[in-house]
């Protein structure tokens, strides 16, 4: 009995967050400002499908620590896959809240702000390879 309430917990847990990050992007526009930009809005049906079918390898993978084997190319792959996602999550979420403009007037800067955006992302990448690797 015990065991059957803990995977129920796991599971409730796990829809509510996944639920919430689909949530999160559809409401930041994430999604159709990509189908936008891409001009593939024939293939809504497609993304959505991928959305799903994503959502839930991710879960599964995260939860039963499967392994996946492929070698170095999956592994190149597969970081360049969460880091266009990650990217495209950050700019959605900047874009939406316009953190970028209201940093600017505050810091009354007119040029530079590539550089700013280089460094904000070299340092998310070193914060991600020291948790990494501890």
């Amino acid at each position: 009995m015990r065991l059957i309430l803990l995977a129920f917990t796991g599971v409730s847990a796990g829809v509510l967050v996944s639920g919430g990050l689909f949530a999160l992007l559809t409401k930041v526009g994430l999604i159709s400002r990509m189908i936008a930009c891409t001009k593939t809005a024939d293939k809504v049906k497609t993304y959505e499908r991928l959305i799903i079918i994503g959502g839930t390898l991710g879960n599964i993978v995260s939860i039963f620590y499967t392994h996946v084997y492929g070698g170095i190319v999956i592994l190149i792959l597969y970081g360049f896959m969460s880091g266009a996602f990650t990217g495209g999550l950050a700019l959605a979420l900047a874009e939406s809240v316009s953190a970028i403009p209201v940093f600017m007037r505050k810091l009354k800067l007119d040029t530079g702000v590539k550089w700013i955006v280089l460094a904000f992302a070299i340092g998310k990448c070193l914060g991600s390879f020291l948790w990494f690797l501890n």
